[in-house]
C-alpha cells in the first residue's frame, strides 16, 4: 500500500474509532468516580477515550458481552473495581486486566465460564496476574468441578473473598483452592456438593467464613485444618448426623448455623459447647424429635450459648408438634424406651393369660368327647365288636338284650369274652316278616 494513501486513511480510521467509542460511551452514565454502562446493550468492551483519572469503578453488567478484551484506558491504574456480571462472557483475552495494577474487585458472575476453561494452561494467564485483587466473584457460572491446583498459578496471593456460589459444583478435588493464603471468606453455597474433605481447602490457614449452605451433604467428616474459622454456615443441606467432636478443633469458631437440615435429635458432644468463644448456634427448621434425648438442651441451657430465637419446633411426638422444645418441661421429654419394656412384659402376660383361659375352656367344652376318645383308644390292632345275645325267656324274641363289646383283635380278653372298654344296651325291633 502506498504510504501516502495510508496516511490519508489513518485519520479516517481514528475518527471512526473515536465516533464509535463516543457513541458507545455516550449512553453510559458517568460521574467523578463511576462509569455506569449497565443495561446498555453492549456486545463488546467499548473504547473509552479521555476517561478521567478519578474514575475507579467500571460497571458493564447486564449486557451481551462475549469477549473481554483489553480496556485501553487512559488511566488504567486508577481503576479499583470492575463489574461484568450478567453477560455472555466465555473468553477473556490475554492481558485484559494487566494494566489495572490497583484492581481489587472483579465481578464475573452469571456468565458462561466453565471449570475446564479455568484450569487450562492458556486461560490461567489470560485472566491475568493480579497484584492487589481482594474480591473475585464467579457466582452463577457453570463450573461443574474444580480440579487440582485450579487457583495455584493465577496470582491471587492477595485474594480475601472468593464467591463460587451457584456454580453447579459437584466435586472439590484435593488442593483445588490452594495458594490462597490470605483468603478469609469462601462462599460455596447453592451447589451440588455431597462430600467435603478438609484437604480440598488445604492452605487456607486464614479462612474465617465458610458458607456450605444449600448443598447435598448428608454427613460431615472433618474440618480440622480450618483453625482460623469463625463462622460456618451449613444451612439447608441433608445432614442427619455429624461425626463426633468434628467441631472441637475449631477453637476460634464463634457462630455455627445448622438450620434447615434433617436432624432429629441432638447430643451434647456433637456441638462445641465447651468452647468459651462460640456465642451463636442456630438449630432452627429441623424435624426435631422432642424426647428424652433433647432433655439436656432444656436443662443445661446457659447464657453463654445463644440458640438463635429459641425456635426449635418439635416434629415428633404428635402432641408436641409445632411446639418449641424450650416451652416443654424437662420431665415431659420422655422416650418410648423409658416404658417400652414394661409395656412388653404386660403384653406378654396378657397373651399368656388369654392362652390359659382358652385351653381351660376348650378342655371343659370337649370333656365328654375327649373321654370317649380316651376309652376307645386304639392299642395297635384292628377294632372288633363282640355281640352277645341274652334271651329274656319270654319266648317271643322281642325285647331281647344284646351286649356289644368293643375291643381290639390283639386283646386276649376277646378270647375270654370279657368286656374291656364299654357296653351298651341295644333294643332290637323285630318285624312279623
Amino acid at each position: 500500500m502506498d504510504i501516502s494513501i495510508m496516511f490519508k486513511i489513518l485519520p479516517i480510521l481514528s475518527l471512526i474509532t473515536f465516533v464509535i467509542g463516543t457513541t458507545s460511551t455516550s449512553i453510559c452514565r458517568r460521574n467523578e468516580t463511576i462509569l455506569d454502562c449497565r443495561n446498555t446493550g453492549l456486545k463488546d468492551i467499548p473504547y473509552i477515550p479521555e476517561l478521567p483519572g478519578t474514575v475507579t469503578h467500571l460497571d458493564f453488567s447486564f449486557n451481551q458481552i462475549r469477549v473481554v478484551s483489553p480496556f485501553n484506558l487512559p488511566h488504567p491504574s486508577s481503576v479499583v473495581e470492575v463489574y461484568l456480571a450478567h453477560n455472555n462472557i466465555n473468553t477473556i483475552v490475554r492481558g485484559a486486566f494487566d494494566d489495572m495494577t490497583k484492581l481489587e474487585v472483579l465481578d464475573l458472575s452469571y456468565n458462561q465460564i466453565n471449570g475446564s476453561s479455568l484450569h487450562i494452561e492458556t486461560y490461567k494467564y489470560e485472566i491475568g496476574h493480579f497484584e492487589n485483587i481482594k474480591r473475585l466473584i464467579l457466582k452463577g457460572n457453570h463450573l461443574g468441578k474444580l480440579e487440582r491446583l485450579t487457583f495455584t498459578a493465577y496470582g491471587f496471593s492477595t485474594l480475601e473473598h472468593l464467591d463460587l456460589s451457584s456454580c453447579s459444583l459437584d466435586t472439590l478435588e484435593h488442593l483445588s483452592i490452594d495458594n490462597l493464603a490470605r483468603l478469609k471468606h469462601l462462599n460455596l453455597s447453592f451447589n451440588h456438593l455431597s462430600k467435603f474433605e478438609a484437604l480440598s481447602l488445604e492452605g487456607l490457614s486464614e479462612l474465617e467464613v465458610l458458607d456450605l449452605s444449600h448443598n447435598e451433604f448428608s454427613i460431615l467428616n472433618e474440618m480440622s485444618r480450618l483453625v482460623s474459622l469463625k463462622t460456618l454456615y451449613l444451612d439447608s443441606n441433608k445432614l442427619e448426623a455429624i461425626k463426633e467432636n468434628i467441631f472441637k478443633p475449631l477453637f476460634n469458631l464463634k457462630m455455627l448455623s445448622l438450620k434447615g437440615n434433617m436432624f432429629r435429635t441432638l447430643y451434647p458432644y456433637l456441638l462445641p459447647l465447651d468452647s468459651h468463644i462460640i456465642k451463636d448456634i442456630r438449630l432452627d427448621d429441623n424435624p426435631w424429635h422432642c424426647d428424652c434425648r433433647m432433655r439436656w438442651l432444656v436443662e443445661d441451657k446457659t447464657d453463654d450459648i445463644i440458640f438463635r430465637d429459641f425456635k426449635l419446633k418439635c416434629e415428633f411426638p404428635s402432641r408436641y408438634r409445632g411446639k418449641n422444645v424450650f416451652d416443654i418441661r424437662s420431665k415431659d421429654l420422655t422416650c418410648y424406651a423409658d416404658y417400652s419394656r414394661l409395656i412388653l412384659l404386660l403384653t406378654l402376660f396378657i397373651i399368656v393369660c388369654f392362652m390359659l383361659v382358652g385351653i381351660v375352656w376348650f378342655i371343659r367344652a370337649n370333656r365328654k368327647y375327649l373321654k370317649h376318645l380316651r376309652c376307645c383308644d386304639k392299642k395297635g390292632g384292628e377294632y372288633a365288636a363282640v355281640y352277645h345275645h341274652e334271651d329274656d325267656g319270654n319266648g317271643e324274641g322281642k325285647d331281647d338284650q344284646v351286649n356289644i363289646i368293643i375291643t381290639t383283635t390283639e386283646d386276649d380278653s376277646l378270647l375270654n369274652n370279657e368286656e374291656t372298654t364299654a357296653t351298651e344296651d341295644v333294643k332290637l325291633q323285630y318285624s312279623d316278616d
